[in-house]
């Protein structure tokens, strides 16, 4: 039922205190009853209290039923907008869903791309290794081959010398010291200062025989002359200060060429690693042959690293792989911001 806050253009005009108490308070519950109970007690006013509460009656009803169609009209208004918020909360939720998809594909995407690039790049770099390895592995067979070439022939022209040369001047000498020639004294002079002379001839002959046999002993620094060229060459442009040793006594001419080429590529693989990770001012290579033992020690004074976290690393795996199949012994050495030393020992 209508209670107070309603504004009507009705009024009825009673003398009863009820009907004036509720008229003054705006309760139009109470009017109406008083309205009521005076047509029913003044009989000769009754159908002017009829028609009073008629219309004051009829004035609540259409104003209860403004009010309820406004809040019927609010309430549609408000669910509908409820609707709305509800269809835009979902349409960003999708837009959300569908943006990070899209971001996680283009993520994912890039990631393949520069995974695929990564490979390619370690596998052209493995080939490039490859081909290094085969370069010197030619380099080394081409010198050794050449050497064995120059000592073959400086064995041939010694033997020549000696044997050919100098025995048939020998023998030529021999035969005219003894023939009987006729004629004065500055002749027979004259034939004895030759004699002397092809004699010294055959000294010097036999001399230069014995300095070829004597050089053909020292052929084996060609090894090393290859490795001094090697670091020579990949530290030109680099600032790294190389020191190489070699102990004199290590005849290379007696050890195997897979030994010569597995040592090689044990240096090339160090310093490779020493350039592009150590941080190193100075690296160092030697040669010592002990208790009939070839040793190689490699170090340098870079940054180090822990030998327990990669130790599984392919590069450490090779030269101990290397190492093992020579049936020799190979130790690192390695800690942070101490450097490291690789030492190698293989049966001479």
């Amino acid at each position: 039922m209508v209670t107070n806050g309603l504004n009507f253009s009705v009024r009825v005009k009673v003398t009863t205190p009820a009907h004036d108490l509720a008229q003054s308070v705006n309760n139009y519950k109470d009017q109406l009853s008083a309205l009521l109970l005076l047509s029913k007690i003044d009989l000769n006013n009754s159908s002017n209290y009829l028609n009073k509460y008629v219309k004051l009656n009829d004035s609540l009803q259409i104003e209860e039923r403004a009010i309820r169609n406004k809040f019927t009209r609010i309430r549609f208004e408000t669910d509908e907008y409820i609707e709305q918020t509800e269809k835009l909360s979902r349409e960003n939720l999708l837009i959300t869903i569908i943006g990070i998809g899209a971001l996680l594909l283009i993520g994912s995407v890039f990631v393949i791309r520069l995974q695929r690039a990564k490979n390619k790049h370690l596998l052209l770099e493995q080939v490039q290794n490859n081909d290094r390895e085969q370069i010197y592995q030619l380099i080394i067979d081409q010198q050794t081959k050449l050497e064995e070439g120059r000592v073959s022939e400086r064995i041939r022209i010694s033997e020549e010398l000696h044997d050919g040369i100098l025995g048939s001047m020998y023998g030529t000498r021999m035969g005219l010291g003894f023939l009987e020639i006729e004629g004065n004294n500055e002749t027979k002079i004259k034939l004895d200062a030759h004699l002397k002379e092809m004699l010294q001839i055959e000294k010097e002959i036999r001399a230069v025989s014995h300095a070829l046999q004597s050089e053909i002993l020292k052929s084996d620094s060609n090894y090393i002359n290859t490795i001094k060229a090697y670091l020579e060459k990949v530290n030109q442009n680099s600032n790294l200060i190389v020191t190489f040793d070699n102990d004199d006594p290590i005849l290379w001419d007696k050890v195997s060429t897979e030994i010569k080429m597995n040592l090689f590529r044990i240096i090339q693989e160090t310093y490779y690693n020493t350039l592009k990770y150590a941080e190193a001012k100075n690296f160092k290579v030697s040669f010592s042959l002990k208790d009939e033992f070839i040793n190689l020690v490699i170090e340098d004074d870079g940054i180090g690293f822990n030998i327990n976290k990669v130790k599984k690393g392919i590069g450490i795996i090779n030269m101990k792989n290397r190492i093992e199949h020579l049936q020799g012994n190979i130790n690192i050495h390695s800690s942070l911001n101490n450097g490291t030393m690789i030492s190698v020992s293989i049966k001479y």
